[in-house]
């Protein structure tokens, strides 16, 4: 991969995949209605107490929390059964550039296969990784790990790279 300007040889942890998993969730529209449905649970509990048998304020109470803080678990065990199943997947070299990121599966011996800048949907940050997103559906990550001192420049060679408000970086 000659006419690449930067290399980054991701190896994704548990955490990271965590991280990118938490930030696929919670910015889908859909979650909107279990954490609506929490709340309302958790604010049946607060106003009846008192006023209904304790049993229901504990059910009203559990199914809240449940709710709440049942989608994190869910998300924790996920990203622990990926990891198991495709971990070393996920690692690969990805090579950024003029024409745009382009990955190898060293494994394969296959062609490289790259992104072009202009095909990319948008490109955010999380605390632990940057995701790439082929569009709104579709997503790879780069752990800032991975980047390790180059994630500032790679951070500017991609934002220069990117059409105007395609990518936000977290501070």
């Amino acid at each position: 991969m000659e006419n690449y300007k930067y290399k980054v040889d991701v190896e994704i942890t548990r955490q990271d995949l965590f991280d990118y998993m938490m930030h696929r969730t919670y910015t889908n529209a859909g979650i909107i209605f279990p954490l609506i449905f929490a709340v309302a649970a958790l604010w049946q509990a607060y106003s009846s107490f008192g006023t209904v048998p304790m049993s229901h304020t504990v059910i009203y109470t559990v199914i809240g929390l449940l709710f709440l803080f049942g989608i994190p678990v869910n998300v924790y065990f996920r990203s622990v059964r990926m990891m198991g199943n495709a971990g070393a997947m996920l690692n690969r070299p990805y090579y950024f550039g003029e024409e745009g990121i382009a990955s190898h599966d060293e494994s394969t011996d296959g062609e490289a296969t790259t992104l072009k800048w202009e095909d990319i949907h948008h490109i955010v940050s999380t605390k632990r990784c940057v995701i790439v997103f082929v569009n709104k559906r579709m997503s790879f990550m780069l752990p800032k790990t991975s980047m390790g001192e180059k994630y500032e420049e790679i951070k500017n060679y991609i934002t220069e790279k990117m059409p105007p408000y395609t990518t936000k970086f977290a501070k």
